[in-house]
């Protein structure tokens, strides 16, 4: 009976290291991906973001970048 018990435990451990393994190797292979991911520059985020909207709001949104921009400066 006792050896039942201990081997019980024994696979009780081992499926605890394997899903942390596992969520270990997950989260090595996130940080990875995000890595790879280039930076991107604050002009072309303003630039992007400015050109979304072909309406008036173009200029409301172009001053509002630029805000933004200057605070990012600060």
């Amino acid at each position: 009976m006792r050896t039942g018990k201990i081997k019980l435990k024994r696979k009780q451990q081992l499926k605890k290291l394997e899903a942390m393994k596992e969520r270990r190797i997950k989260k090595i292979k996130k940080n990875r991906a995000r890595r790879r991911i280039p930076v991107r520059d604050i002009n072309d985020v303003i630039d992007e973001l400015a050109y979304l909207n072909e309406d008036e709001n173009i200029l409301k949104s172009i001053r509002f970048l630029d805000d933004m921009y200057i605070l990012d400066m600060e």
